[in-house]
């Protein structure tokens, strides 16, 4: 288990590396409290995940671990849901926020990394010496990322790239970097499902 986690970060934040500098982007790993369907879900349900590290945003607000983080569907059926990270409820206070999920992993399952096109991704596809959650509870962090090609500087109108999975065949992650930040699931070959405890490491959108 603690291989496939240590991989799933690598993947997540592949070709990224950790530095404190201004204009990086930041993450936080969560965990689904809730399972969804896809075939029951409408737009506008909320979604729920918890925290899993601390991690203090660049206009001062510490979001802690254990930290309660509010979403909502934008878009279903029962091959695909749209979903985006709005509010962070911090010491009972709900707190505007701006998450896009960047990548997810399913525990407990033996299936490998996929991307687009279901090909599957190795170590190597990660810069070297990227563990940031490897021994324990990882500190509050900073990562600069290389924008895509097709992506504005002010983030309107990013078009939307493939996030990694792991645990769930069948299943590509089109990341959604641009004001709606509404990454959406899509499977390929029967009705989408994201479990409870389903880890989804999250990028915030500025």
């Amino acid at each position: 288990m603690r291989g496939w986690f240590v991989l799933w970060v690598m993947l997540a934040l592949g070709g990224l590396q950790l530095v404190a500098a201004q204009g990086s982007k930041q993450f936080i790993q969560v965990e689904l409290l809730k399972t969804i369907k896809a075939k029951k879900a409408k737009v506008g349900d909320v979604v729920k995940a918890r925290s899993k590290q601390a991690v203090i945003l660049r206009d001062g607000v510490t979001i802690p671990a254990e930290t309660t983080l509010v979403g909502k569907v934008h878009a279903a059926d029962e091959k695909s849901l749209a979903i985006s990270f709005d509010q962070a409820e911090i010491q009972g206070k709900p707190t505007p926020v701006r998450l896009s999920i960047v990548s997810a992993m399913l525990p407990g399952e033996t299936s490998g990394p996929t991307r687009v096109g279901g090909e599957s991704s190795s170590v190597d596809d990660a810069t070297p010496g990227n563990r940031p959650m490897h021994g324990g509870v990882p500190r509050p962090k900073t990562v600069t990322e290389t924008a895509p090609e097709n992506s504005s500087a002010s983030g309107i109108g990013v078009a939307a790239h493939t996030g990694s999975i792991i645990g769930m065949p069948g299943v590509t992650l089109e990341v959604d970097d641009g004001p709606q930040h509404a990454s959406k699931f899509v499977s390929a070959d029967k009705e989408l499902q994201l479990k409870s405890g389903l880890q989804l490491m999250l990028a915030v959108v500025e």
